[in-house]
């Protein structure tokens, strides 16, 4: 064993300090000691006990970490007596170890949580700060359903902006970025850009999927004048009608846009389409957009049928789209529910599959269509033969089929 990295008081309870003989303090991390209760007890608890707790333990939490700091004192010295030779990193020593660190978090970002290591970055920021920076913004989902999405947007401006302050930065100074997690919710949304708004040094904010918050934010910015660059949500509501001086920029296609293409590629595979949509700002919205598409063409939806999110049952869905005797089907969906829907599909004759999420349109065959195609055969047997299920791949397929997953490789 080369090194080892302990507290103090570690090294010394297991004797550590008796047979090595270098120590170096870096001060490189703290570990901060909370009261903690189990929930099922504390909630047995009367209102008086539960406060009584609580007080107790934000009065006792200054004084254990002074006490913690007294008792490394005589750690140290007892490690001191035993002959270790002891160094303390300087200033130089630590900007060295940190910038050899630094790329670690980011190994573990999705274990730990983009949530909690941009909480960690802001807080940080806020107490060793330079104070000097230009701040860039971003408020998306990094917790809840979205949070791959919100993860690749922290990713992403975290990359521009290191590309942009290795080049020199902007106007001689270096950008930073402060991610905050919204979890898609409108009201933290707000909260977060009101935050934002606040700021002196934040020059302009980047937004994540869900329209309904980045909808409520447009209102906040627009009153600030904060510039608001909108990634993915595509609701049409999310840009101001009246697009003069409006500080709200959105860099993907909006729904009514896209409309026009999707529903044609739909009129490509049927013509009794029907559609399930998320019942929220952007799944309404979705089913305004495309049910326009397909009356300027003479016709309607067989069957139009809302989901709230959340929802894990689709069995009387799916069984009213098969009564209208839709020949395609529509989704407007979220991964969790889309991918439950996918599964319910799997098990009526409904195999002409279209399906949209909030991944994008085009990108979400790979999670969600997967799961539409269920053969149930081994991996040695022809895709499709044996299936206890029609093969909804029997042209342009490619062989091989995975039977461990029990699904079709051509998918």
């Amino acid at each position: 064993m080369d090194g080892q990295e302990n507290p103090l008081v570690a090294i010394v309870s297991m004797g550590l300090h008796e047979v090595q003989s270098h120590l170096t303090l870096s001060s490189h991390g703290y570990l901060g000691y909370i009261f903690m209760i189990s929930a099922q007890v504390f909630d047995r608890l009367s209102a008086s006990e539960q406060a009584l707790l609580i007080d107790t333990a934000r009065e006792l939490t200054p004084w254990e970490r002074a006490e913690t700091r007294r008792r490394e004192e005589a750690l140290l010295e007892t490690i001191r007596q035993s002959g270790v030779s002891i160094h303390q990193l300087t200033a130089q020593e630590r900007a060295q170890f940190a910038a050899a660190t630094e790329h670690i978090p980011g190994i573990f970002e999705e274990v730990i949580g983009a949530d909690v290591l941009s909480l960690s970055e802001e807080l940080l920021d806020r107490k060793y700060g330079r104070g000097d920076e230009i701040v860039v913004g971003l408020d998306a989902d990094l917790s809840q359903e979205c949070r791959s999405a919100g993860l690749g947007f922290r990713r992403g401006a975290a990359l521009a902006i290191d590309e942009i302050n290795a080049s020199g930065g902007v106007l001689g100074k270096k950008l930073k970025l402060i991610a905050r997690d919204h979890k898609g919710l409108p009201s933290l949304g707000v909260s977060d850009m009101e935050y934002f708004a606040s700021r002196p040094d934040v020059v302009g904010v980047l937004g994540g999927v869900q329209s309904s918050v980045a909808v409520a934010q447009g209102d906040v910015v627009r009153r600030a004048g904060l510039p608001f660059v909108v990634p993915w949500a595509a609701a049409s509501e999310v840009i101001a009608l009246d697009r003069a001086a409006d500080p709200v920029f959105r860099v993907s296609a909006s729904d009514t846009l896209v409309a026009p293409f999707v529903i044609e590629h739909v009129l490509r595979h049927g013509r009794r389409p029907a559609i399930l949509f998320e019942n929220s700002l952007w799944g309404r919205g979705n089913l305004e957009s495309m049910r326009t598409q397909l009356k300027e063409r003479g016709l309607d939806f067989v069957a139009a049928e809302s989901f709230n999110r959340g929802e894990t049952n689709f069995e009387l869905l799916v069984s009213r789209v098969e009564q209208g005797r839709a020949d395609v089907l529509m989704m407007i969906a979220a991964p969790d529910e889309g991918g439950r829907i996918v599964k319910r599909l799997a098990g009526h004759q409904l195999w002409r599959f279209l399906g949209r999420q909030q991944r994008g349109f085009g990108k979400g065959g790979s999670q969600l269509l997967p799961d539409l195609h269920l053969c149930r055969q081994q991996p040695s047997r022809e895709p499709g033969a044996g299936a206890a299920l029609p093969c909804p791949l029997r042209a342009g397929r490619k062989p091989g089929c995975s039977g461990a997953a029990g699904r079709c490789a051509g998918v």
